[in-house]
């Protein structure tokens, strides 16, 4: 083989190697969607809980960036604190190292038969479509075995061209200096963004014999600084909190350099030893150093979490606040890089949208009834947040349509698009019940105590509608639904009732024609209300809120 043929195949196994590193994540991120959500539901402040979290979903996904930059993401929106993301950040280095492990099995002779699960993978991807499941199966067998294609690629293109090989041991010769091989680790790993697939080169290099353990556990080690590079450039632009975390996990990544690394220098030849004593294999010398590194480094920074955490806070510094500003509460752009826990988000921030109009149609209701200008600053200015979430919210969701996502994400997406068209509507009611009480003022209109009476008993009938819809909604469970139904019904019933009573009202001298208008318009906008709270309630159920 020529050394040109060698270059180009070797290239070819590295490019193999990253798009089964690429299938398998996404693989084991669908069928660990509920996995990963049951996991966010355990953020706690116990900082041993959160290294858990972060190892346990970092595993998942197979990417310590990719969790870096969601747990940057869920700072920025408030929902992890930076004590607890910090923590996260530890545990997602360890989580990482699993991939390392995986890898090693090339090492045993059963890299034939992982290689032949990339047909079995994508004949499930291709002919069970509709069964989550399956199709996430598929992608981790099918990324398994391409994964180990493009590992015996590698090794192939340097064992049967010796030159190839001269060239690596040369090279790492030269270069034997524990801070250079750091470095070479370090960048690299911020080329390629992914310290799981240094961990697989580094592995197929010592399977070769072009490397050694003493050489590889540096490269290791540059590789958790050089991971840092994706998250550092996710904090760009982001919020003082998330830019803190960036900061954080770059700055423990060099401080694991700065200890255990200098450990590992300062002892070289015994590490070696070491583990040269009990695991004959150097491929599973390599990963299981991985795990001993990230788990030592992790003993000695979670102790200090809490004087880090002021240092970065000094380095980070608060900006000058300004006058608050419109935002969304759960969602961020950097979630979209782990769909599971944006499509649970998403939701989050309907929830809190549909809370919002709650609050904002009480506010118009009492504004038509009783209240009169009172409020009118607070509900024009929170009909403006309801519709900058729900601009924002749309745009999200089309982001997340456009990934690959799950059948039942899909589903959800879909669902969430229809929700917050209803909820937005709500809200234009709202606004819509204070313009009436203002347009009746101007003209010195004002409803009899009768209509108020009954508009106010309706109003109150369908805040009984809005609340169990809103609690099927978000608790994502059909027993109400039952009472969803007869409460819109009371909802139709009643607007035909009122509607003849002012007939009667108007024969009695008792209403007059001009304040009909109005009290036509107030019964047909809660009726109205009333079906779109129905589809809200229903969207459990059916992606357009169908109730048939």
């Amino acid at each position: 083989m020529s050394i040109f043929k060698a270059i180009c195949l070797l290239l070819c196994g590295v490019g193999v190697f990253l798009a089964g590193m690429k299938l398998m994540g996404e693989g084991l991120g669908k069928g660990g969607n509920k996995g990963i959500r049951v996991l966010f539901g355990k953020i706690s402040d116990n900082r041993l809980a959160s290294y858990a979290l972060g190892a346990g979903s970092t595993a998942i996904v197979q990417s310590s960036a990719a969790t870096t930059v969601m747990s940057m993401g869920l700072v920025n929106a408030g929902i992890m604190s930076v004590p607890q993301a910090s923590a996260f950040v530890l545990g997602a280095r360890l989580g990482t190292t699993i991939t390392g492990i995986l890898v090693s099995l090339s090492s045993i002779s059963v890299t034939e038969v992982l290689m032949a699960m990339a047909f079995v993978g994508i004949c499930l991807i291709l002919f069970v479509k509709r069964n989550d499941r399956a199709v996430a199966i598929g992608f981790i067998l099918c990324g398994l075995g391409v994964l180990f294609a493009g590992m015996k690629i590698m090794k192939g293109s340097i064992l049967d061209e010796p030159a190839m090989k001269a060239f690596f041991v040369n090279m790492f010769k030269a270069i034997d200096f524990p801070l250079l091989l750091v470095l070479v680790g370090a960048v690299f790993t911020a080329l390629i963004q992914s310290s799981s697939a240094t961990a697989g080169i580094v592995i197929t290099l010592i399977g070769t014999g072009t490397l050694d353990m003493s050489q590889a556990m540096f490269l290791t080690i540059g590789a958790t600084v050089g991971t840092c590079f994706t998250a550092l450039l996710a904090g760009i632009g982001a919020g003082t909190n998330a830019k803190r975390v960036s900061v954080f996990n770059i700055l423990t990544a060099v401080i694991g350099v700065l200890t255990v690394g200098s450990l590992v220098w300062a002892l070289r030849p015994y590490v070696v030893k070491f583990f040269a004593l009990w695991i004959k294999q150097q491929e599973w010398q390599v990963s299981t150093f991985g795990v001993f590194y990230s788990l030592l480094a992790s003993i000695i920074l979670l102790p200090f979490i809490k004087p880090l955490d002021k240092l970065v806070a000094l380095i980070v510094r608060e900006k000058p606040k300004k006058e608050a500003q419109l935002h969304c509460y759960f969602i961020d752009e950097r979630l979209l890089k782990t769909p599971a826990v944006a499509v649970l988000q998403a939701r989050q921030e309907a929830v809190k949208l549909a809370e919002l109009a709650r609050q904002n149609l009480e506010r118009g209701i009492n504004s038509l009834l009783e209240t009169g200008e009172k409020e009118a600053d607070v509900i024009n200015a929170k009909e403006d947040e309801i519709d900058f979430i729900t601009n924002k919210l749309s745009e999200y969701l089309v982001s997340l349509a456009s990934l690959d996502l799950m059948f039942e994400d899909e589903m959800t997406v879909g669902s969430l698009h229809h929700v917050i068209d209803d909820i937005e509507r709500i809200g234009d009611h709202a606004l819509d019940f204070y313009k009436m009480g203002h347009k009746m003022r101007g003209v010195d209109l004002s409803f009899s105590q009768s209509a108020v009476d009954e508009l106010r008993d309706m109003a109150d009938n369908l805040f009984l509608l809005y609340d169990a819809a809103y609690t099927t909604f978000a608790d994502g469970n059909e027993l109400l639904l039952p009472r969803v139904n007869q409460l819109e019904q009371r909802i139709d019933d009643e607007k035909k009732c009122l509607a003849n009573n002012h007939v009667e009202r108007l024969v009695k001298g008792e209403c007059t024609i001009e304040t009909g208008t109005f009290f036509y318009s107030a019964i047909s906008s809660l009726e109205r209300i009333g079906d779109h709270l129905e589809n809200l309630a229903y969207s459990v159920r059916s992606i357009t809120g169908d109730t048939k």
